[in-house]
């Protein structure tokens, strides 16, 4: 019944859960609780609101094993089956109470180089003691998700002799847990390593808290000098202190004529023969015209209709950027509507591009990371040793480029996405100088 309960109210999709989840994230967060320590304490919120249904549903069933909750049928049920019933509502509460009283915390002591990490029922129950010289950055890395769970930004200190490091912290929010990793790096007196899209950016410890201009803690020769290509798919407009970059929504090229012309040659084809038949066997009239019908609206018209508006959308859809020193603003004109993000410099966080060698990079990485975690595999002849595999030269191809990548307080905002590689790098380094070079 809780349990329905639950479902009715909160749905079954994954959009409240998301929000609940952004709740438990804000109210999860590191505090500085004296001079020389930092502690996060983690859980209750949504898990504890999971956690109800099982916990009531557990000590329900172990009442009715214990036979203190008498049932109608007692007399039918075999006496092992008490026992069975006893241990499932022993199972049920046990895993509700931990996801709703279930408690980790975490501490940072500078005082005594230690990193204590305890777990318990609402109090602390067990601790392990680690040591703070183990670990020489704090690491900020993107964790993707799968089909049971989102994708995170998560808070790692790393390891110095090259091991897996601890984690901290994650969201599903990159402003959230970089703003985390910020606190950990200027508390622990540690660089910050973001490392959450293709290209890691090192940040000093005394520059964590300074904003954009110019990507703290990064020298000007971090990234090499981009010629201009000799075929530019964008309009750029550059002056001293501004440039204006017209994005085009996508090249209409003749040989995406075969998916709308395909449906048509279908439509010739089939209408005729069904229709000699319809009149052979005295099919009514209302179904052949019906049939035809149906069969000109989806082979013909819809087709159509896509055609044209993919036409339309080549020639009027566009995606403006303007970059200054104050900001970045992203403008998407549609056929029907127009959507402006505007970016202030003061809440962008970094800068980096995402193309189609920098995506199969940041892949490989992955793979080796998850390769040396499963030794027993034969990861070297899968191509998880860092080389090129050749299913993956395969489809290197098919791979687009993410385009510009803009990091900034409330997300990861991006633009130019399917551009040339050798053009997502020019924009980069052209919006990247006027945004502010020091």
């Amino acid at each position: 019944m809780g349990f329905l309960y639950l479902r009715q109210h909160f749905g079954t999709d994954n959009q409240h859960c998301n929000r609940m989840k952004f709740n438990m994230e804000t109210q999860s967060r590191f505090e500085q609780v004296a001079p020389d320590q930092l502690r996060i304490r983690e859980g209750g919120g949504c898990l504890s609101i999971f956690g109800i249904p099982f916990f009531i549903a557990g000590i329900f069933t172990t009442l009715i094993g214990l036979r203190i909750i008498p049932v109608e049928n007692e007399a039918d049920i075999p006496s092992w089956s008490w026992i069975i019933i006893v241990l499932m509502g022993l199972i049920f509460t046990g895993v509700g109470g931990v996801l709703v009283f279930g408690r980790r915390w975490v501490i940072l002591d500078i005082s005594r180089g230690t990193l204590v990490k305890s777990v318990g029922l609402l109090v602390p129950m067990r601790q392990t003691e680690l040591s703070l010289h183990l670990y020489d950055a704090v690491l900020l890395r993107f964790d993707p998700g799968d089909s049971d769970s989102a994708d995170r930004y998560i808070i790692v200190l790393r390891a110095k002799d090259g091991s897996d490091g601890l984690v901290l912290y994650g969201s599903t929010q990159y402003g959230n847990s970089h703003e985390q990793a910020v606190l950990v790096a200027e508390f622990l007196k540690l660089p910050l390593v973001d490392a959450s899209t293709d290209h890691e950016s090192v940040i000093d410890s005394h520059l964590v808290d300074q904003s954009f201009h110019g990507e703290p803690g990064e020298k000007k020769d971090d990234y090499p000098a981009a010629t201009r290509p000799a075929v530019l798919q964008t309009q750029i407009q550059e002056t001293a202190s501004e440039v204006q970059i017209i994005i085009p929504d996508k090249v209409f090229k003749p040989v995406k004529l075969i998916r709308y012309i395909f449906p048509a040659f279908i439509l010739i084809i089939i209408v005729p023969p069904f229709v000699s038949f319809f009149r052979q066997t005295d099919t009514p009239d209302i179904v052949e015209k019906v049939f035809i019908v149906i069969a000109i609206l989806f082979l013909g018209i819809i087709p159509l209709f896509g055609l044209v508006s993919s036409i339309i959308r080549a020639r009027k859809s566009r995606t403006i950027v303007t970059a200054n020193a104050e900001g970045v603003k992203i403008e998407y004109r549609g056929i029907l509507q127009t959507k402006t993000n505007h970016i202030p410099v003061t809440d962008i966080l970094g800068m980096d591009y995402s193309t189609t060698q920098t995506v199969l990079g940041s892949v490989r990485t992955r793979m080796a990371r998850h390769g040396t975690r499963n030794q027993s595999l034969d990861y070297k002849s899968m191509g998880y040793d860092g080389s090129t595999p050749r299913w993956l030269t395969f489809i290197q191809k098919l791979v687009k480029s993410k385009g510009i990548v803009v990091k900034c307080r409330s997300g990861l905002v991006t633009f130019g996405a399917g551009l040339p590689d050798e053009e997502v790098y020019y924009l980069f380094t052209i919006v990247k100088r006027v945004i502010g070079e020091r």
